[in-house]
């Protein structure tokens, strides 16, 4: 049995819970595939730790790419636009706001191999792969964000942009953790947040046809928000909730 769990921009977070009661195998992508790796090797205090440094570090921007304001937390929209004019003119001059060095130190005592699957977009052929090579090169892969990193090796990107989740590789006999954002929760109003949601609803179009081909075993679990972070372990364990319950049922005798 192989749980499929990721997810974009805080969104991830849900895998955390998740991965409390499940041994198995995993595909995954986003700061919940981060999470995972680091969990394998450290444990999970540490992995926890590091995550939350890592959304820490980087907040501003992440916050950015996951449309707070519009989506999420309520700004007052002149706040909103003024930070989505400074990161337009940002993202205007490079491609990316920080180098992979800056969270190094996060990577810190990762060794050797993992059987974590993590999927990736290859820019280069324009493809969903999967990723290649050592630990920490995994551990880079799932938070390759466009816009916050340059693409790792020059040319690979986290499929959260694509799919939100990884849903690329899917099989029959896999769980999917169905974390996907909310589009009707956002409210939109100028051209360039119409193309973003427009972006979300396709990939939420993606994944439900892919699942509908391939028949896996899904979980649909609520959304996640930053407000979240402020009372991290109560909600952590609503999720649990959720897991526990499908697994349970599934143990059921029919």
């Amino acid at each position: 049995m192989r749980l499929v769990a990721g997810g974009s921009g805080i969104q991830g977070l849900v895998v955390v819970p998740f991965l409390r009661v499940f041994d198995g195998k995993l595909l995954t992508n986003g700061v919940g595939g981060f999470f995972a790796i680091l969990k394998e090797k450290l444990g999970e205090e540490v992995a926890l730790d590091r995550t939350l440094k890592f959304i820490e570090r980087f907040e501003r921007t992440l916050r950015v790419m996951d449309r707070c304001g519009i989506c999420d937390e309520k700004i007052p929209r002149w706040k909103v636009k003024m930070i989505a004019y400074k990161y337009c003119v940002m993202w205007a001059r490079r491609l990316y706001l920080n180098l992979w060095e800056e969270m190094e130190d996060l990577l810190e005592g990762l060794h050797g191999d993992t059987e974590i699957e993590v999927e990736v977009l290859d820019l280069e052929e324009g493809k969903v792969k999967l990723l290649e090579g050592d630990v920490k090169k995994k551990a880079r892969g799932c938070v390759a964000f466009l816009g916050l990193f340059p693409p790792l090796d020059g040319r690979y990107i986290t499929t959260t942009y694509y799919s939100q989740i990884p849903i690329t590789f899917v099989q029959e006999d896999d769980i999917v953790l169905l974390n996907l954002s909310d589009p009707s929760k956002c409210d939109v109003r100028v051209a360039d947040e119409v193309l973003t949601q427009v972006s979300d609803i396709r990939s939420h179009y993606l994944v439900k046809r892919i699942i509908a081909e391939r028949h896996p075993k899904v979980i649909k679990v609520p959304p996640f928000s930053w407000r979240y972070l402020k009372n991290l372990e109560k909600h952590f364990k609503e999720y649990e909730k959720i897991f526990m319950s499908h697994l349970e049922n599934e143990r059921a005798p029919t």
